[in-house]
């Protein structure tokens, strides 16, 4: 049974979400299908086919058969259990793909660079020349706000802008990684004219994460639950754009159906951005001020450098994408979600 803050979640997107109109009839492959993207992405499109009556096919790619049974997806979903590395099955018809697959930890990117890049590159040119083999309606990759790396002016940063990385930081096979796999697409899109689009998604969260899921914002608002004192690692200086996982939903299947091909697309929330130590010390203030942060320094844990990007969305907002959650709506929303009830009644 699926939980209910995520049901919440897409109950809200089933009821609201008119776009998702356009994929009636159609079929879809989301890779990635037990992160937190790509599983989401799955559960809110099959859910809108079923109460639409959309008839949308929709097909799920993971490695593992375990993680998928864990995760309560509805049965309206084709699973294909397979390594990024070995190539689809021509049996496979599809109109639409959303690479979301890519390794996210930091201690992996620093322990095993060179498998991240080998694995990455080789998922998606095999995803690419199926594309170029199938005459596919859209291919969306989903890259990261670490392409931007860091950026040495304090302004909003469009799909333009570039920052700073330094190639000779075993840190950075994953934002290098990320920018070669642009360019791939990029490539494939001129050469072989394959309609792509790539999706820059800034930190994105919300019911359904993993609750083991080890990122900061995970760890602090475990913290806070807990009545434990948030301990930083570092001076938190890095800042970003925070997204809630339902707008991302809607952004990127936004880009996928109004997307001009060939372009990339900033994902963010504009007024969600804040430093690390800033986000530690508004979740104290707005959900346990019995709780204080503080400072205990760890080297070579594999936290990139220090960057603040904060991403403009200008660009998407064209194509008529909003977000609708600000970032206290998004961590009640996510604290609820791993307390298992409303936070307000957590007295009860």
């Amino acid at each position: 049974m699926e939980n209910k803050f995520v049901l919440n979640d897409i109950n809200e997107f089933v009821k609201k979400f008119d776009l998702i109109e356009q994929l009636k009839n159609k079929s879809i492959l989301i890779t990635g299908g037990t992160g937190l993207i790509g599983s989401s992405l799955i559960k809110y499109i099959a859910y809108a086919s079923k109460q639409r009556k959309l008839d949308i096919e929709i097909f799920g790619m993971a490695r593992s058969k375990e993680k998928v049974l864990s995760k309560n997806f509805p049965d309206n979903v084709t699973w294909i259990y397979q390594d990024m590395k070995r190539t689809l099955s021509d049996e496979i018809k599809v109109d639409y793909i959303i690479h979301t697959a890519s390794p996210t930890q930091s201690k992996y990117m620093i322990s095993h660079p060179v498998e991240l890049i080998n694995d990455t590159y080789i998922g998606t040119r095999n995803l690419l020349e199926y594309a170029k083999e199938h005459n596919i309606t859209k291919f969306v990759y989903l890259s990261s706000i670490e392409v931007y790396g860091q950026m040495f002016e304090n302004k909003l940063v469009t799909e333009e802008n570039n920052g700073y990385i330094d190639q000779m930081n075993v840190r950075s096979c994953y934002s290098e990684g990320k920018r070669l796999i642009e360019c791939l697409c990029s490539s494939y899109a001129d050469e072989y004219n394959i309609p792509v689009n790539v999706a820059r998604l800034t930190q994105t969260f919300g019911a359904g994460v993993a609750l083991e899921d080890n990122r900061v914002y995970s760890q602090f608002c475990h913290q806070i639950l807990k009545g434990d004192n948030i301990i930083l690692h570092t001076d938190g200086e890095s800042a970003k754009n925070y997204l809630y996982i339902s707008d991302a939903v809607t952004g990127l299947i936004t880009i996928l159906l109004k997307g001009n091909v060939g372009e990339a697309y900033n994902l963010c929330n504009e007024e969600n951005y804040i430093s690390i130590y800033d986000l530690a010390n508004f979740l104290v203030n707005n959900f346990n001020k019995e709780v204080s942060v503080n400072i205990e320094k760890k080297e070579n844990e594999g936290y990139a450098p220090v960057t603040k990007v904060n991403l403009s969305s200008s660009k998407l907002r064209k194509l008529g994408w909003m977000p609708s959650s600000d970032l206290k709506d998004s961590f009640t929303k996510l604290l609820n979600y791993f307390s298992g009830k409303d936070i307000e009644d957590k007295e009860k």
